[in-house]
């Protein structure tokens, strides 16, 4: 065998040798086919530049003639304005003739120095105000003697403008004249040398200024101007130097070959793109013959090569499939704080994973992590049970999994709560578990939790027992001497009343409706305690019946109000406690019926809608009830302070009550698990919704305790 071995070794050591061979050949191969067709790509685009910066320079010369001639034109126009300044007549016949003389000239104008035109010959045209009021800025205020403008700002095609500023013996600024420079001519032949090169060809200001666009037979140029304006900045100091630009580092243009021409005695710049892609065409392919042989080449050294590697991808994909599933344990032990255990029932061995030791303080190496040890470890209270059901899970392995919950001791003398669970992984014949894995959980946390919440709840019992007792004493020890009181000052003023002076009458009866007041209060505190106290267990209720009985315990405040309500027929179940929520809807009634509007009769409607999204069909939900009145309404910056207790919005005077009423209907509300809230326009009136749970099935029928849903009306 191990001869076996040293020769597969020795197998794939040549087999090795001979593929690195090959393919250091193909490289050398590749590496000088590569070489000189990259040499020859840069000689064919240095050409492409030359080509291209000769066709530049030549429409930057060009473009510099008809700027002299135009030039000329407007200094004559200058001098002729500035010696004949009240004959239009002559400056109109000096235009014209130089339009007529100088080659290229289109037109010219004089114009003064508020911008008025005094003269121009017979074909200038209607030029841009905007621009003319820019020219006369930059002569007059900017000092600036000579202007060049493309055919965008004057508005007239095919043509760039020249201006030269006027100035008198005093150096006080007179006006201007502009002379319009023919391009026709010059984009004829930058279009014929397009077709042939395939090139966008424009002419442009050395600030980087389109003047215009010649020719478009190439890639469109650059549009950023300020990008276009650094770049053709450093490609003109690559000129003044003596050196010739670089198309990619001056421009970066891409996909294009860039030449520049520079004018000799103006700022103009010709320049032209030409596509890379015509450009390269011959040299690409005979790159794709040469890529054809290459591929060639590659293709028989990756057949030889790929029998080798073949095995060699098997073998790593197995390793990495092994390390990435050791990985993902590990992720997902350390985020879920779990160690793992691994136990030999055979042997008795067991390993433990690394994240125990940490979970009870301990450092590596400090604690026996041996069976024996770990049970050591374990808290005596607990150890019986746990042992118990680890056993029973070895006697029968598949009943299910391990699991059991115990205490064990930190380094520091505490406990630290431990989830135990594990399966078995391996049994014998019988069905014995020989070999068990599972994880130990930190969940101290949790149990600390757990008993802060039971220690909450019993303190949450303590209080509403409290309750009780205060709902005991609000109910017969406190109200019993203030009936007391109520019942001697009545007694006073009955019997002793014509005795009393006024002021002690008046003192009387003030202390009298104090004691009536702190009754109702005392009343009303009674049942805002008792909503969660006293309730019933909720049962599926008879929602038309308690809207019914709630409008009709109301039956003669309706009455004396002359109110109009109506009742919504055919509301679905919902789940409460009967009596607290004909309380809810009596006391919503209640409060449309004593916040009414003064200067009209009461509308009150009561109706109902489920949830959005639930279906009538189906059970579960929630069942909205609202009641809408058209009363004084509430304005929304109270919305928050409607549904505290003891809180009041009007004066006593205006309206009686306690401010207990609403707090009671949320407390009702929130204790069905649903929510209570408003929506109001001061004025016009108010509506209050009330969400409850619905009821899965329909009540019990109890034909002694159903009231007919009806509308009532004064």
């Amino acid at each position: 065998m191990p001869a076996a071995t040293d020769s597969a070794a020795r197998s794939r050591r040549v087999t090795l040798a001979a593929v690195l061979g090959a393919v250091g050949l193909c490289a050398l191969g590749l590496f000088a086919g590569t070489s000189v067709l990259l040499q020859e790509r840069a000689a064919t685009l240095r050409l492409a530049q030359i080509d291209a910066t000769h066709l530049a320079r030549q429409v930057a010369s060009d473009a510099a003639m008809l700027a002299l001639f135009g030039d000329k034109a407007a200094v004559d126009a200058n001098r002729v304005a500035y010696r004949n300044p009240h004959q239009p007549a002559r400056i109109d016949f000096d235009l014209d003739s130089q339009a007529a003389l100088l080659p290229g000239m289109h037109s010219g104008a004089v114009f003064g120095s508020r911008g008025q035109r005094i003269a121009a010959s017979v074909r200038f045209p209607e030029v841009s105000r905007s621009w003319r009021q820019q020219v006369l800025e930059r002569h007059r205020d900017g000092w600036e003697d000579m202007i060049i403008s493309s055919a965008r700002e004057t508005g007239v095609p095919d043509t760039i403008a020249i201006s030269r500023a006027r100035w008198n013996d005093a150096r006080s600024f007179e006006g201007y004249a502009v002379s319009l420079v023919d391009l026709s001519r010059l984009e004829e032949w930058a279009a014929e040398q397009a077709r042939m090169s395939g090139a966008t060809v424009m002419l442009m200001l050395a600030d980087g200024t389109v003047l215009a666009p010649l020719a478009n037979g190439g890639p469109t140029p650059v549009d950023d101007t300020a990008a276009l304006r650094r770049r053709l900045s450093a490609a003109l100091k690559s000129l003044r130097n003596g050196e010739d630009a670089d198309p990619e580092r001056a421009l970066e243009a891409a996909g294009a070959v860039v030449g520049m021409g520079l004018a000799r005695d103006f700022p103009l710049i010709g320049l032209v793109e030409i596509a890379r892609e015509g450009v390269l065409a011959d040299w690409s392919r005979r790159r794709d013959i040469a890529a054809a042989g290459g591929v060639v080449m590659v293709l028989a050294v990756a057949l030889a090569l790929a029998l080798f590697v073949r095995g060699e991808r098997r073998r790593a994909r197995a390793e990495k499939g092994l390390r990435l599933s050791e990985e993902r344990l590990g992720a997902a032990l350390a985020n879920g704080n779990l160690s793992l255990w691994d136990w030999n029932v055979v042997t008795n061995s067991v390993v433990f994973g690394p994240r125990l030791p940490a979970m009870l303080g301990y450092r590596p190496g400090e604690v026996d992590l041996s069976v024996q040890g770990f049970q050591a470890l374990m808290h005596p209270e607990d150890k019986p049970r746990a042992m118990a059901a680890l056993m029973a899970h070895v006697e029968a392995p598949a009943n299910g999994v391990f699991a059991a919950e115990h205490r064990l001791r930190r380094k520091d003398g505490g406990w630290t709560w431990i989830a135990d669970r594990g399966r078995a992984v391996e049994v014998d014949a019988q069905g014995r578990a020989v070999r068990v894995i599972g994880v130990h959980a930190d969940i101290t946390r949790r149990k600390q939790a757990e008993t802060a919440l039971r220690e909450k709840s019993r303190a949450l019992e303590d209080s509403n027992r409290d309750l009780e007792q205060f709902a005991y004493i609000a109910s017969h020890d406190l109200q019993e001497p203030l009936r007391m009181v109520s019942s001697y000052l009545s007694l006073l003023l009955r019997r002793e009343g014509d005795r009393l002076s006024d002021k002690g009458r008046g003192y009387a009866e003030t202390a009298a409706d104090g004691a009536k007041r702190m009754g109702q209060l005392i009343r009303d505190l009674l049942e805002y305690s008792r909503v969660g106290t006293r309730g019933e267990d909720p049962t599926p209720q008879d929602t038309a019946g308690i809207l019914a009985e709630a409008v009709d315990n109301l039956g003669i405040a309706v009455a004396e109000s002359g109110a109009a309500v109506t009742v919504a027929p055919d509301a679905p179940p919902v789940l409460g406690d009967r009596s607290q929520l004909v309380r809810l809807v009596q006391n919503l009634v209640g409060n449309a019926l004593k916040y009414r509007a003064p200067h009209r009769a009461p509308v009150i409607s009561v109706d109902w809608r489920l949830e959005e999204g639930e279906d009538e069909e189906a059970g579960g939900g929630r069942v909205i009830l609202s009641v809408t009145d058209n009363g004084i309404g509430i304005d929304p910056a109270d919305f928050d302070r409607l549904f505290q207790i003891f809180q009041r919005l009007h004066a006593r005077d205006e309206y009686d009550g306690t401010g207990i009423g609403l707090a009671v209907c949320r407390r009702i509300v929130e204790r069905h698990g649903g929510r209570l809230w408003v929506e109001s326009v001061p004025g016009e009136g108010s509506t209050f919704h009330a969400a409850l749970p619905r009821a899965a099935e329909a009540p019990a029928t109890d034909d002694a305790d159903e009231t007919p849903v009806r509308a009532l009306a004064s």
